[in-house]
């Protein structure tokens, strides 16, 4: 997810969609569409994966998905504004590895 976010084209997309689109209401509707097909669905779908297994506990998995992907779009963002832009596979992946790590301790672990 790091990686497809940090791609120019992706903070092009970031940047409109922060930007005031009320004038363009297709346009933000049609960027919102996409964003959800190509982040959020399939995060759904692995937590979704996670809970059918047994690994996570997660009441609303929409939710969380959402909060997962606002906290990676969030560092996504920042990190450019501090031009810490993640341009090496291997800060993704420490990056990722970090995320991951708070993002799953906050779960609750199944029952041992």
């Amino acid at each position: 997810m790091l990686g497809a976010l940090v791609r120019p084209d992706a903070l092009a997309v970031q940047r409109l969609l922060a930007a005031d689109l009320k004038r363009d209401a297709e346009l933000k509707a049609d960027l919102m569409a996409a964003s959800r097909i190509m982040l959020l669905d399939p995060l759904v779908l692995l937590i979704e994966q996670g809970v059918g297994d047994g690994e996570f506990v997660v009441p609303d998995v929409p939710w969380a998905a959402g909060a997962i992907l606002r906290l990676v779009v969030s560092e996504v963002i920042s990190g450019c504004e501090f031009e810490e832009f993640l341009d090496s596979a291997e800060v993704r992946a420490e990056k990722a590895a970090r995320i991951a790590a708070l993002v799953l301790n906050g779960l609750l672990a199944r029952p041992g």
